[in-house]
């Protein structure tokens, strides 16, 4: 047996911006038990304590966690930088701003900031607005992709392959909140894809 070993210089390919496509990120959704894992420790976390008003920043491509979470509090408000064809349920409200550029000022019980925090532009000054936003004793809570498991080597290897040192979100958020009071939790979810060619 031979084994053949290329180099690979990825360095001179040109870097292209990707545009975000749904129907593939809606499949991969389908093929993860992500959101219902997340919602449902959100949901227990939020079981048998007072809030009145909740806002989501950044709804993703459907009203997943309004639709489970909003029974929760008498006010919940998405605010969502792109336009929603989906409906969103009836006993929330949807505001079409960016996070990042809006005047919004209203104080929240408590902030979800689902995958979002990779999007914002700067990062500090949107993460101390979260923290602003809330009352005397409000909760936020932000969800990123941990370094664990299958997702941080594979980073890591692809950030090698271009020559960029990848900075993880995780980290740049520890830091961030490093001075605030905060609980972590790690919660694993699963893909499944029949076959590589199908995650594809």
């Amino acid at each position: 047996m031979r084994v053949i070993k290329r180099n690979l210089n990825l360095q001179n390919i040109p870097h292209i911006m990707v545009k975000f496509n749904i129907k593939w990120y809606e499949r991969l959704l389908k093929n993860t038990n992500e959101k219902e894992v997340l919602v449902n420790k959100i949901a227990s976390l939020l079981e048998g304590k007072s809030h009145e008003s909740c806002l989501e920043i950044g709804l993703g491509t459907s009203p997943y966690y309004a639709r489970r979470l909003s029974k929760y509090f008498k006010k919940y408000v998405i605010i969502e930088n792109r336009l929603i064809k989906t409906p969103i349920p009836k006993t929330a409200e949807l505001i079409n701003e960016d996070w990042e550029k809006s005047d919004f000022n209203d104080k929240f019980d408590v902030i979800i900031a689902s995958h979002v925090i990779y999007y914002f532009k700067d990062k500090e000054k949107s993460i101390r607005k979260i923290l602003q936003s809330l009352n005397n004793d409000g909760r936020a809570y932000f969800v990123v992709n941990g370094k664990e498991a299958d997702y941080g080597p594979l980073k890591a290897i692809f950030s090698e392959f271009l020559g960029e040192k990848y900075v993880f979100t995780y980290d740049e958020l520890m830091n961030l909140i490093k001075d605030s009071k905060f609980r972590e939790y790690t919660i694993p979810s699963t893909i499944h894809f029949n076959s590589y060619y199908e995650l594809f």
